[in-house]
């Protein structure tokens, strides 16, 4: 191949390459990923699977207690959210709408849609909980429950859970008339949830405090 050649193809490359507009590019793709992982996370059953996947990994052995505790919470509030209320769980940046209410329809697609929210919910709130019992060794000392409150505290300081999982807690009135006392029933459930949660770790906290000055 001349020289000549080789430089056309050299420089038909260089050319094939500035069309692909590489800057453009992968600002769309870090923007993409920065959105996937704040839609994902933006809910607690994320971080209790990420938390259960270094868990099964070999890690945090010793917090198992911590873990079951957030497998726990996961469980019960997906059990609330997918069967009691608000019965949906929308995912925005995905498009992804779970739902047990088919809204009165006895058609093919309100069946298909509770199906679907049983499903999910079987997959990503029950079975953690059943694996996380699974792999339980009682042979090894507990924690304390701290590093769960923790994590749980800092989810709600980070995100806002009326918000995120669409309690409408600001105003029950305004859902179904199916739905007002659900809405007053779960918020009732989710704020005392969160006092239970401060309460807890300060108790923690003070027995933590009272047996180092004993140890002093």
């Amino acid at each position: 191949m001349s020289s000549s050649k080789i430089t056309k193809s050299a420089s038909n490359i260089y050319t094939d390459l500035d069309k692909l507009n590489i800057p453009t590019f992968l600002k769309y793709l870090l923007k993409i990923i920065k959105n996937s992982f704040l839609s994902i996370f933006q809910f607690f059953t994320p971080w209790a699977i990420v938390l259960s996947a270094l868990f099964y990994a070999g890690n945090f052995q010793y917090y198992q207690n911590s873990l079951l505790l957030i497998s726990v919470i996961v469980s019960l509030y997906g059990l609330m959210i997918i069967y009691y209320y608000p019965r949906r769980l929308v995912i925005p940046y995905f498009d992804l709408n779970v739902s047990n209410d088919s809204n009165g329809s006895n058609d093919s697609n309100g069946s298909n849609k509770k199906q679907f929210g049983a499903l999910f919910d079987l997959v990503f709130h029950q079975v953690p909980l059943i694996l996380i019992l699974l792999k339980y060794n009682r042979k090894i000392r507990g924690d304390n429950l701290l590093l769960g409150l923790i994590f749980s505290a800092l989810y709600i300081i980070i995100n806002n859970p009326n918000k995120v999982y669409q309690f409408k807690c600001e105003n029950c009135d305004n859902n179904g008339k199916t739905d007002v006392e659900r809405c007053f029933v779960s918020c009732f459930i989710l704020n005392l949830s969160v006092i239970l949660l401060t309460l807890s770790i300060l108790v923690i906290l003070a027995l933590e405090l009272q047996k180092t000055s004993y140890k002093n």
